[in-house]
């Protein structure tokens, strides 16, 4: 039976008039049934742990993470609370077994926060990974920790998925594209999978995912102003470029980012290098013109030749290595360097050779709608929107199902999709090969595979649900 009245240890949180946050919610739907002695154990024992680990605000990103894993789905955090009622109810839970499920990964998420996994190596991965702030593989990664658990993929495997993943993530960061698809990739990655080759399967969705090759990567390398970005993403850089090198790690606390043409520079340096503002300003904030130093304030503003000294004996072989290589500082110096960080930076964020081969892929599952892939050859079986699975067996039934749902749900973005410039004039006009909808208004069809994923991209996008759009082929 659930209790009257809640339990008192709750209520000063109640009377405050202060909102709860998703978390407190899920507590208090997980706690606040129970008899009072119930109650109080489970909270000691489970629930109070997890408030240990987090501040409020990562805990309410817990439960997120904790959902996306578990439901395989993109959960915004406004429907965290009611997202977890209904994971609840259907996976038949009790509070206890509910809570033990929770405290399980809360402290996989709280080792991948604090980078304290049994790895050394997926630590390091981990910390690089955080650094740049993409904290959205949190949900893969927890799955793998849990497989690890149950003696179902090695470390090995998991260290060498972790540094694919840091490389797609460094990657596009530096070629700027932007992440708002990563989610996607991160939920679909998250189901469980029938040959537990978890390589294969990050394979099967990176392959189409913007993961950039060689030559768009080091084209933007040597471009971009990555100190002007962000701060933390230089001394990242060359915290890897150094540990790559000497195999020892670096304190990314202590280390200091050195510019070696100076962000102010002095009338020396004006003298010294012809137009050096108009190459400060291209070149000042990229990877050629940084290095790590621990004589940050002494060198300031000096010329190069007086910090050749300072670089010559730095115990930092990026650093020394500037006075050994360089006799002057300007354009042809940066440019020169930047090519040859570039190329060892291409072997540390790795792109896999089998990455490229698009043969060797087995597509068939389920893909957002706006992934990146050649639907030409494929068969459509399923279509699912906001949750709701239509079985078909054509791009066509792709469309008139897609159309039908939402002229039935939301008639006037209905007609926002017939008066788009794009796809009311394809889809509403010229009817070659009509198919008539359930409110009796024809469209046209005669498209191909692609033009139809697309059309379905685009009028998910008008709707406000690319989110919660996906197929599946076979």
């Amino acid at each position: 039976m659930r209790a009257e009245n809640p339990q008192v240890i709750f209520e000063s949180l109640n009377s405050t008039g202060v909102s709860l946050s998703s978390a407190d919610l899920v507590r208090n739907f997980l706690l606040m049934g129970l008899d009072l002695e119930a109650q109080e154990r489970l909270y000691k024992q489970y629930w109070l742990k997890i408030e240990k680990l987090f501040t409020n605000k990562i805990l309410a990103d817990f439960v997120r993470h904790y959902l996306i894993m578990k439901t395989n789905k993109l959960v915004k955090r406004e429907d965290v609370y009611s997202t977890y009622k209904t994971f609840y109810a259907n996976n038949n839970f009790t509070p206890e077994r509910a809570l033990t499920d929770l405290y399980e990964n809360a402290k996989f998420y709280d080792s991948l926060l604090n980078v304290t996994s049994e790895s050394t190596e997926f630590n390091r991965t981990i910390l690089h990974i955080n650094i740049m702030d993409k904290r959205v593989v949190y949900p893969y990664f927890m799955k793998l920790m849990g497989m690890r658990a149950s003696d179902n993929i090695t470390w090995e495997d998991i260290n060498k998925i972790g540094h694919v993943i840091e490389s797609f993530l460094y990657r596009r960061m530096v070629c700027r594209i932007p992440s708002n698809g990563l989610n996607k990739i991160i939920a679909s990655l998250t189901n469980k999978l029938e040959n537990d080759n978890e390589f294969k399967n990050l394979q099967k969705h990176f392959l189409n995912s913007q993961f950039p090759d060689d030559k768009e990567f080091k084209s933007n390398l040597i471009n971009y102003p990555i100190y002007n970005k962000k701060r933390d993403w230089a001394k990242l850089t060359l915290i890897v470029l150094e540990e790559h090198r000497t195999k020892e790690t670096i304190n990314f606390r202590n280390a200091q980012v050195e510019h070696i043409m100076p962000q102010k520079l002095s009338n020396d340096w004006k003298i010294n290098v012809p137009n050096a503002d108009a190459i400060n300003n291209q070149y000042g904030g990229t990877i050629g013109n940084l290095t790590l130093t621990k004589y940050n304030q002494e060198m300031s503003n000096k010329i190069y030749g007086e910090k050749v000294p300072f670089y010559a004996e730095s115990n930092i072989s990026l650093t020394r290595e500037i006075a050994k290589n360089y006799s002057s500082w300007d354009k042809n110096s940066i440019v020169d360097r930047a090519n040859k960080l570039a190329n060892e930076l291409i072997n540390i964020f790795r792109k896999p050779e089998t990455f490229n081969v698009s043969s060797i892929i087995d597509y068939s599952g389920e893909h957002s709608i706006d992934e990146e892939l050649d639907a030409t050859g494929m068969k459509p079986i399923k279509l699912t929107i906001q949750g709701n699975d239509f079985s078909i067996n054509s791009w066509t039934s792709c469309l008139v199902n897609f159309l039908n749902y939402i002229w039935e749900n939301d008639s006037e973005t209905y007609n926002k999709i017939k008066n788009d410039s794009s796809t009311g004039n394809m889809i509403f006009s010229n009817f070659r090969s009509p198919k008539i909808l359930k409110n009796g208004e024809r469209i046209d069809t005669n498209f191909s595979a692609n033009a139809i994923a697309a059309l379905l991209a685009k009028m998910s996008e008008i709707c406000g649900i690319t989110d919660e759009v996906s197929y599946t082929v076979r």
